[in-house]
């Protein structure tokens, strides 16, 4: 999945499921995502999930679904852009 924050920048991490203990949790990439974002211990995060099934789903931080769908928007043209830049 990709985590993406207000400023709409992104990191690749990955979301694991604890059968035991019946949570998920934000693994590999976790770690670049708070020391990027200068994330503190208590610090809290809303995150809201972006995606329509058939691309690698957004946690975006942010409060309203609005701006997590132009998150979305913006992320999705860089990606479109790196596409075109590399295959020149």
């Amino acid at each position: 999945m990709i985590l993406v924050n207000k400023e709409g920048n992104s990191w690749t991490a990955s979301l694991r499921f604890s059968e035991s203990g019946g949570m998920y949790y934000i693994t590999r990439g976790w770690g670049k995502f708070c020391r990027d974002n200068r994330c503190g211990i208590g610090d809290l995060f809303v995150f809201n999930l972006v995606g329509d099934g058939k691309t690698t789903p957004l946690l975006c931080v942010c409060p309203e679904s609005k701006e997590c769908s132009e998150l979305l928007s913006k992320h999705l043209s860089r990606k479109r852009g790196d596409i075109a830049s590399s295959s020149r």
